[in-house]
């Protein structure tokens, strides 16, 4: 075996350190100390990946902190610049330009404990992303560090905002949307966290109203302004108050309340058919067997689906085991994503917001919050198939049913579009505190 020669040091000379765009004196420190409350999945330097060595990443915390300002102060024609200024981003010629933000973390505790098994079923509805062989690897929650930061002085408001929003509203990791990963401040927690979920709390902690409508018409651009809020009344532990969030957004879409849909047989928890039209319109798309399908489509052929104002993609797929023996004719399993001008598009986050909100006196509420976003300008949602089942499958976001279609969901036909729908429905079904509008 032969070894390369190791060049000559001396003829590396490394450049000169470039100082910061501020002095550390003209910038102030933020220290805040947090901690997990849910279980953390993803968040590593792989996509929906753990982390075995950064649990906590720098640049996941960057990602999350710049979503949350954007919610909160995502407006005017300067966004761009004013973006870029505060978290850094890419010039007119191609340079990067650096945040003015430091970020670290200190002080994490050596807690590594994997949860691979024994999840309940509340939890499933938010962590079947992470299966793994019948595991859904996660870290425990329990997680504790200090984050310090470098603000410039001219913005240490905006940044206090920014954190007390990921906070209240966010989390870490990846499922965010649905509670996973979700924090709560260990100290001085009357500067960060509000003393109840109403309005007013809100407004007092922010030092603005942060759900007021906003001038600007709603965008692709997420926004807190003009967004819902609902609250419950609930002040168990963390996990369990997360788990009643998560309770609201399953039952709505997969729920067994209404008697067209039916649960099993006592000890027997799988749903049988489904009140939402999205299957009957997959039995309209679909060629029939000779004996035609098991259940006949109760919708008509207008195609509609209501639950990709959820996010996308969608999977789906039939039950086609009986219970008592013997098999379902059902279509095959599917996928919806969506299109705009013909061209695809895989995914388009959820707009809706369900997980345990801390409060001041170190108790936890569950919220709905239901971030102000338009749907893709002329975007469609279809099915993932061969080339003419996409144009045969194409209907607009928010097309609950069609005009002809009788409501066998009954809230689908309380309100015209789907975020009220579900307002409407939240408020009715668990008498929910209405925070904002």
């Amino acid at each position: 075996m032969t070894h390369r020669k190791l060049p000559d040091l001396e003829r590396f000379i490394l450049p000169e350190r470039r100082s910061h765009v501020l002095t550390n004196n003209e910038r102030k420190p933020l220290t805040i100390s947090l901690q997990t409350i849910t279980p953390i999945f993803g968040g590593g330097f792989k996509a929906a990946e753990l982390d075995d060595v950064d649990i906590i990443r720098i640049p996941a915390i960057r990602g999350h902190l710049r979503f949350w300002w954007r919610a909160l102060y995502g407006q005017g024609k300067d966004l761009y610049e004013r973006e870029k200024k505060l978290w850094g981003g890419v010039n007119s010629n191609q340079s990067g330009s650096r945040s003015p933000i430091d970020v670290r973390i200190e002080g994490m505790n050596k807690l590594r404990s994997h949860e691979n098994d024994n999840i309940i079923r509340q939890e499933l509805y938010a962590l079947w992303p992470a299966k793994m062989e019948n595991i859904y690897p996660r870290y425990a929650p329990g997680l504790q560090f200090t984050l310090k930061l470098l603000v410039p002085g001219e913005c240490i408001s905006e940044i206090k905002n920014t954190l007390r929003a990921w906070i209240l509203f966010g989390g870490y990791g990846s499922r965010t949307r649905r509670g996973v990963g979700s924090l709560t401040v260990v100290d001085n927690c009357a500067e960060w966290l509000p003393r109840n979920a109403s309005r007013e709390a809100l407004v007092s902690l922010f030092g603005i109203d942060i759900l007021a409508p906003t001038e600007r018409a709603a965008d692709d651009l997420p926004q807190l302004g003009g967004a819902f809020l609902l609250a419950g009344a609930n002040h168990k532990p963390g996990r369990q108050v997360w788990q009643e969030a998560l309770k609201w957004l399953r039952e709505f879409r997969q729920g067994t309340q209404y008697k067209a849909r039916k649960s099993g047989p006592p000890g027997d928890h799988r749903p049988s058919i489904s009140n939402w039209p999205e299957a009957d319109k997959l039995r309209q798309l679909s060629t029939p067997p000779a004996g035609g399908w098991s259940h006949p489509p109760r919708y008509d052929a207008t195609m509609a689906w209501p639950r990709a104002g959820f996010g996308l993609p969608i999977n789906g797929q039939f039950q086609r085991q009986k219970r008592g023996g013997g098999v379902y004719h059902e279509p095959k399993d599917f996928k919806l994503h969506w299109e705009k001008s013909d061209q695809p598009y895989k995914r388009l986050a959820s707009p809706v917001i369900v997980k345990a909100m801390p409060l001041a006196n170190n108790m936890f509420i569950p919220i709905a919050l239901w971030l102000n976003r338009a749907y893709p300008e002329g975007g469609q949602v279809v099915l993932e198939g061969d080339d003419s089942t996409p144009r045969r499958s194409a209907a607009p976001f928010d097309r609950l049913k069609s005009p002809t279609d009788q409501a066998i969901f009954p809230p689908l036909a309380t309100a015209p579009n789907l975020r009220e729908v579900f307002q409407l429905w939240l408020i009715n079904t668990y008498h929910l505190q209405q925070v904002a509008p």
